[in-house]
């Protein structure tokens, strides 16, 4: 996955020849968000078929559901692997060493819970997500968006996909 993480690649090249169906589909749908569900439809469909039970795979997995609250020593323990072999095997299959997909999740889950309670105090929401402070919730916002979280919302009000679909809520919802 690193090679593919910060990458630009031709759609057909990834997912094949069933590309030109898709093409269509996806032009025939009208809105953004019907077009969001058609792909993540037909790419879970494609997983499915590919799916295996890697250790590595199952902790990504469960990283995610957990809102990026999980120690990595403790996911290397449950996957059978030593830390630093399982954070080689994490890096090669996800494309980020696993504190950083921990952080990034975690982030976007806080980043979730502001946008669905925007009266909520930014320091209960770092709270709420295991953050040791706000300055430390301010600080990932700053390494991921380069803005203060305040700052950073305000290019997300006209986007009104985001809230409803890389929210990390709704997507939980709809596995």
């Amino acid at each position: 996955m690193t090679e593919l993480t910060d990458a630009a690649y031709d759609a057909y090249a990834v997912i094949g020849p069933c590309m030109p169906n898709l093409e269509h589909e996806l032009g025939d749908t009208p809105g953004f968000a019907e077009r969001i569900q058609l792909i993540e439809g037909r790419l879970i469909r494609m997983l499915h078929c590919h799916r295996s039970l890697d250790p590595v795979a199952i902790a990504a997995n469960r990283l995610f559901a957990s809102n990026g609250i999980h120690r990595v020593s403790a996911m290397a323990a449950e996957s059978g692997l030593s830390p630093r072999q399982f954070e080689r095997r994490f890096l090669a299959q996800v494309g980020v060493p696993p504190k950083l997909y921990a952080r990034i999740i975690r982030f976007n889950a806080a980043l979730d819970h502001k946008l669905r309670w925007p009266s909520r105090a930014w320091s209960c929401i770092a709270n709420d997500h295991d953050f040791y402070d706000q300055m430390h919730l301010v600080h990932d916002c700053r390494a991921f968006t380069g803005e203060s979280p305040s700052r950073f919302l305000t290019h997300l009000e006209g986007v009104p996909e985001f809230h409803t679909f890389f929210a990390t809520e709704n997507r939980l919802r709809h596995q």
